[in-house]
């Protein structure tokens, strides 16, 4: 028996209502059975009244035709067998009880139980495991002493039709009929032949055993709750989801330990809640529960885990569709033939198929708008599904989206800005024009797309729009926020060119380079600069060797002063 972590429902039937309504997934603690035989021999094995009663036109030696339904009854379908009605009026009453049972000489016992909670809410089913004899039409009426009924709707009733029993019902499995709230541990059900037709041949009502299922009215009250981002080292609270309505407490817990909670005594609205937290550290598993009506909450064994706080180091890739039969002209938007979907610049996939890319260009956090410069002619593609490394020749392909790999085992969040996208001379997209707050040419990051990236993902940040906050031309840039749930680095996000507005898919000329800002500002860095001058090409030795001096140079114009940063293979 399991003891009560909540105050127990009254017998009154209306609550059975209120409970169906907010726990239509209910998970159940406790099964009760009364079987109409208790073993196979026909003669002395019937089950002694009570717990079952069996009047009226009945068989006297019973079926073999006892249901396989599981769970259970108690005695398996090998070890019992069924009682069968054939006269009109016929009835049979059980009545859960404490008592243990004796077949014959070299049988087991078998022992059965009354009902646990008192008072309590029992889901009631009956089973058969005959089809072909069983009757075609016949009614059965249930009633009860000891407790209150309810249909199988949650509707009270002092009686219930139960047609269960009919030969097109299924076999072999627990149907339900009803409910019943008891005020006692042994209350009796009566099913009482009311209608149909019942003889010895070919119709007969077949009593097989009866089924109690605790609801637990603690269930459903109070559900497993989620957590939304962001979920930065050092932030001071957790973005609480799925809060239920009414809920007066919820607790937030980091690695199992509690670091924060939250009380209201006139109950919660349904949804978020920002709960009050120690500050959170990097690498740790947040998890939370909610209290309502006096039920307690599980949290869940494990949750998201937080990030260091934006932004991660990360890479950029483009992914793009090819397809010979573009023509252009740049910029144009595309709907049709997309196919053979590829990442621009890739040289590998991380951990076989859906997996990171590899390769990209490496955004570290830093103060300044970074230019990346895809191109068809120096860039390797790969395709995103296979994996397998080729050149498209074609003239024209399609930008299919912005693809971000994670490159640190760091969950983020991530809350990266991007403006300015050329091909050649010729701008795709610069997000001017369009109001703050709008999706324009890429959605936001979870968006469903082929092929879809193996990530986890928070509920929250999650979103593409453009912002204000900072440009690398004019007054609008896209920002782009995500957070992964884990540090798996097979994580990529997948943010796809078919916004709400804006461009989509649009055409590019594989000729000729693409050109994309972007901004990853570091933790409490709130001021961006860019660069407005060129860059030319790295000159200098060819090949660079590592046992000798290099000189490498480029050339700079644009207005002083420079600094200059020189990395090899990403490292400053």
């Amino acid at each position: 028996m399991k003891p009560d972590s909540c105050p127990l429902l009254t017998r009154r039937l209306p609550l059975i209502l209120a409970l169906l309504a907010i726990a239509p997934g209910l998970l159940w603690a406790e099964d009760v059975y009364v079987t109409s035989y208790k073993g196979t021999t026909s003669t002395t094995d019937v089950t002694p009244c009570p717990p079952s009663c069996v009047s009226g036109t009945v068989s006297a030696s019973g079926s073999s035709a006892s249901s396989s339904a599981t769970p259970v009854p108690v005695i398996p379908a090998s070890g019992r067998r069924v009682r069968f009605g054939y006269g009109a009026g016929c009835t049979w009453s059980v009545t859960p009880m404490d008592i243990t049972l004796t077949p014959a000489a070299g049988s087991p016992d078998y022992t059965f139980s009354a009902l646990q909670h008192v008072p309590g809410v029992y889901r009631i089913y009956v089973t058969k495991g005959n089809q072909s004899s069983a009757s075609t039409d016949i009614v059965v009426e249930m009633t009860a002493t000891g407790g209150d009924l309810a249909d199988v709707n949650g509707n009270p009733a002092t009686a219930v039709a139960v047609t269960a029993f009919q030969r097109a019902e299924p076999m072999n499995v627990w149907i339900p009929i009803g409910y019943i709230t008891n005020n006692e541990a042994s209350p009796t059900l009566t099913f009482t032949h009311v209608s149909g037709a019942i003889d010895s041949s070919p119709n007969r009502w077949y009593m097989d055993a009866v089924r109690f299922e605790y609801i637990d009215p603690c269930t459903g009250v109070a559900p497993e709750l989620g957590i939304g981002g962001p979920l930065a080292a050092g932030q001071t609270f957790v973005n609480v989801s799925d809060v239920a309505e009414g809920a007066t407490n919820i607790v937030v817990y980091a690695n199992n330990v509690e670091i924060g909670q939250t009380n209201y005594a006139a109950g919660f609205a349904a949804g978020s809640v920002a709960v009050p937290t120690t500050a959170l550290v990097k690498g740790a598993s947040i998890t939370a529960r909610q209290i309502k009506n006096g039920c307690v909450g599980t949290p869940p064994a494990t949750g998201p885990i937080v990030g260091g706080g934006p932004n991660p180091k990360v890479r950029a890739l483009l992914g793009c569709w090819k397809n010979s039969g573009l023509a252009g002209p740049i910029g144009a938007n595309t709907t049709t033939g997309l196919t053979n979907n590829y990442f621009l610049s890739a040289t590998g996939l991380r951990s076989g198929y859906n997996t990171a890319p590899l390769g990209g260009r490496s955004l570290p956090a830093g103060a300044c708008w970074y230019t990346a410069t895809f191109d068809h002619a120096s860039d390797a593609g790969l395709y995103a599904t296979s994996g397998v490394i080729f050149t498209n020749t074609d003239r024209f392909c399609a930008l299919e989206g912005l693809v971000f790999s994670i490159d640190d085992t760091d969950s983020g969040p991530y809350d990266i800005y991007v403006d300015l996208i050329m091909n050649g001379d010729v701008v795709i997209e610069n997000f001017e024009g369009y109001d703050a707050g709008a999706e324009v040419t890429f959605s936001a990051p979870n968006a469903a797309g082929t092929p879809t990236p193996a990530l986890t993902y928070l509920s929250a940040p999650n979103s593409s729009a453009v912002s204000q906050n900072y440009a690398f031309e004019g007054t609008n840039a896209c920002r782009i926020q995500w957070q992964f749930g884990d540090t798996n680095n097979t994580r990529w996000a997948h943010i796809l060119a078919n916004g709400a507005t804006g461009k989509r898919y649009p055409q590019l000329d594989t000729s000729k380079p693409i050109t994309v800002r972007y901004l990853v500002l570091p933790p409490g860095v709130t001021t961006a600069h860019k660069f407005s001058g060129t860059v030319s090409q790295i000159t200098g030795h060819t090949p660079a060797y590592l046992t000798g001096s290099n000189n490498l140079s480029v050339t700079v114009s644009g207005p002083a002063a420079y600094t200059y940063q020189w990395t090899w293979n990403d490292i400053p």
